[in-house]
């Protein structure tokens, strides 16, 4: 049985260590502790080579703020964090029938569908988490228990100073607060980790694909550079022979003057002292950096975050016959697995002990809120379903939130022509 405690806060004023409670006097944390245990986080130089910050082969640095700031990963990254939290999750106790019904007052409830602290609402705090994890492999969070061991709040650690660490065969997590090592249990430490080399530590994507989303950031970059550094002129002035700086400044803004400005297109210009003009076009060696940063879209982005390209703004490949038949795709192909590591989790660590054990109460995401059908097709589903007696007139009025109609609404109807199989001989009779 869990022992009943109040675990460390992060962000707080007053430093709570934990080491003392624990009876452990310190806990030596590695950068990766299962794989280089000589590599120290007290060496400031581990970060720089650890966590990015370095140029890669393109020549741009990739951190995890200059990988946000590269527009596809982050529309892919906040894509599939903001899907993952707008989903309702939801704690449910097993009936004897083999149903389930929804266990409204658990304690994990209002922390996974209300708030879970009072600054921070459930839906924030997905979306934080599953960000996290998508980007730096690992999202933290520590659980606040009462007395009894229910958790009551669950606070975001910073993902850059909190460590897996094993210590006589059992696994810690380990945060920096105030520069200051604080211990913590592996069933206080709420973790969504992404794809590991070990089970306990996700990799960091900004570490592992840098040199991979690179090629799309310098194409941004180049691109940024190339219409805001005067490559973007329209064309040449040329003259003969050679112009004082006076004259040359007054011939360019007399010529600005003629065709400057959307109200003057298309009008004729006139250009003395045997002065030409000659149109600039963008070469197309140059011009390839659009194909360029289209090409990323699909090959890079869209494969290391696993979303769909179309979701990216690439339509280049949209074959969906319907809305459903897309999000259904995007569902199995991109969010499932974040969802199941979420339900798994929740499950594990926000459950009582006898709960998980005994799997009388699980967690699980409502994907359906994901799968919204037209209300012709929604229409169909829901008759379908009332005439073979599989739904209530209540059910379809409370799946569309709509008033139920009272008691007569909860009957259940079947067609009048079924029978039992077995019952052939009554029907001949």
């Amino acid at each position: 049985m869990r022992t009943p405690h109040r675990a460390a806060v992060l962000y707080c004023s007053e430093v709570t260590t934990m080491a003392m409670e624990y009876g452990v006097s310190e806990i030596m944390v590695n950068a990766s502790p299962l794989e280089n245990p000589s590599i120290s986080l007290r060496d400031p130089q581990v970060y720089q080579s650890i966590f990015g910050g370095g140029e890669s082969d393109a020549g741009v640095s990739v951190t995890p703020t200059t990988a946000l700031g590269y527009a596809p990963l982050w529309r892919a990254i906040n894509l599939v964090s903001g899907d993952v939290a707008k989903l309702p999750l939801n704690v449910y106790r097993r009936l004897p029938d083999g149903g389930k019904e929804k266990a409204r007052t658990h304690p994990a409830w209002s922390l996974l569908n209300r708030q879970v602290t009072d600054a921070v609402d459930s839906v924030s705090f997905k979306e934080c988490l599953t960000a996290h994890a998508l980007l730096r492999g690992n999202g933290y969070a520590v659980i606040q228990r009462d007395g009894r061991g229910d958790p009551v709040e669950l606070l975001i650690l910073n993902p850059a100073e909190t460590y897996a660490a094993m210590l006589n065969g059992d696994v810690w997590y380990v945060t920096h607060i105030n520069g200051e090592q604080v211990p913590l249990r592996s069933d206080d430490v709420f973790h969504v980790k992404g794809l590991s080399p070990d089970g306990l530590i996700g990799y960091d994507i900004v570490t592992l694909m840098a040199d991979a989303l690179s090629v799309g950031m310098a194409a941004s970059k180049f691109g940024a550079r190339f219409f805001g550094q005067g490559s973007n002129m329209s064309g040449l002035l040329m003259v003969p022979g050679s112009f004082s700086d006076s004259k040359m400044r007054n011939s360019i803004a007399a010529f600005d003057s003629m065709v400057s400005g959307i109200g003057k297109s298309h009008r004729i210009g006139l250009l003395q002292d045997g002065v030409k003009f000659q149109p600039m076009t963008i070469a197309p060696e140059q011009a390839q950096f659009l194909q360029t940063r289209e090409f990323e879209i699909r090959a890079t982005v869209a494969n290391i975050i696993g979303c769909p390209p179309h979701k990216l703004g690439d339509n280049s490949k949209t074959s969906y016959s319907s809305l459903e038949a897309e999000n259904q795709s995007y569902l199995d192909e991109c969010l499932n697995r974040w969802l199941v590591k979420w339900e798994v989790e929740a499950s594990r660590k926000l459950l009582r002990q006898t709960e998980y054990k005994n799997d009388t109460h699980f967690v699980e995401f409502n994907r359906n809120a994901l799968l919204r059908m037209s209300s012709t097709d929604r229409a169909n589903f829901y008759s379908r379903l009332q005439e073979h007696g599989n739904l209530t007139i209540n059910d379809v009025m409370r799946s569309e939130n709509l008033p139920t109609i009272g008691e007569k609404g909860d009957r259940r109807y079947r067609p009048a022509n079924l029978m039992e199989i077995g019952d052939e001989s009554d029907a001949a009779m």
